[in-house]
């Protein structure tokens, strides 16, 4: 019997040493630690809690990548006015006007040139890079910024634009651009030109949606007078940027359907 409690009694103590000790090694294990000193994950109160995107909807959406290509620059002059300017200083001009006015919005806008040079030693080359510096940035609407020669008559004049397809995305954006620069009024509109009337390697290339601007006619004396003038190149550049928010707007109208 003795022996009985003698047992018993060595057994609570060992239990009650055993349970100091444990209280001891929880109380040192240090705030926030995702492990015990003994190996054991310990689940912090914050694993519990569902951890919210710090980024909102709208700053997480990607933006819509706009590539505007001021057309020709450097040794390629592109054509030359009758009034004796060159074509590459029209469409940079223009160009750098419309993106001001499309920085405004909430779009990333980049360009092929924003100074007077050439992308390549030839034309090849520099179209080449053109298409490469939209289709590296992903971009969704490529514009295309000129203008027109004609040697054979200073009387042809007007807006053309240029696309692939009917009833393509590019179609689309050339619609908007066309009615814009039409409603301006400084010129003719002539209207949507495709490529089986003749191909254009921008708009072959180059993966967004795209067209290519002719402004008017640089042989022709009113459009050259007008497209010369700042206030004409502001207008154009003003009209340019409503047709692209058209599009958009049409994207996204599409997109809610």
């Amino acid at each position: 019997m003795r022996q009985r409690r003698r047992v018993r009694k060595r057994f609570y103590v060992i239990m009650a040493f055993l349970v100091v000790f444990l209280c001891i090694l929880l109380a040192n294990i240090p705030q926030g630690s995702s492990e015990s000193t003994l190996g054991i994950p310990v689940m912090k109160q914050e694993d519990n809690v569902p951890k919210s995107d710090p980024k909102s909807d709208s700053e997480s959406a990607k933006k819509l990548v706009i590539c505007l290509d001021p057309g020709h620059g450097g040794h390629d002059v592109g054509g030359e006015s009758i009034l004796g300017f060159y074509e590459k200083d029209i469409n940079l001009k223009v160009g750098l006007l419309l993106g001001k006015l499309l920085e405004k919005g909430d779009y990333e806008i980049i360009y092929t040139r924003t100074s007077d040079e050439a992308k390549g030693q030839n034309q090849k080359e520099d179209l080449a890079a053109r298409c490469n510096i939209a289709n590296r940035a992903n971009a969704d609407i490529f514009v295309s910024i000129h203008c027109n020669i004609d040697k054979s008559s200073s009387k042809t004049k007007g807006v053309e634009i240029w696309c692939r397809f009917p009833k393509q995305k590019g179609e689309e954006l050339a619609i908007c651009l066309d009615k814009q620069l039409a409603e301006v009024g400084y010129t003719r509109d002539r209207g949507i030109k495709y490529e089986a009337e003749g191909g254009l390697f921008v708009l072959q290339n180059t993966n967004a949606a795209a067209a290519v601007v002719e402004l008017g006619f640089l042989s022709n004396n009113g459009d050259s007078a007008f497209l010369q003038s700042a206030e004409g190149q502001a207008k154009c550049a003003e009209a340019m940027a409503k047709a692209v928010e058209d599009y958009i707007s049409l994207l996204n109208t599409t997109a809610m359907d």
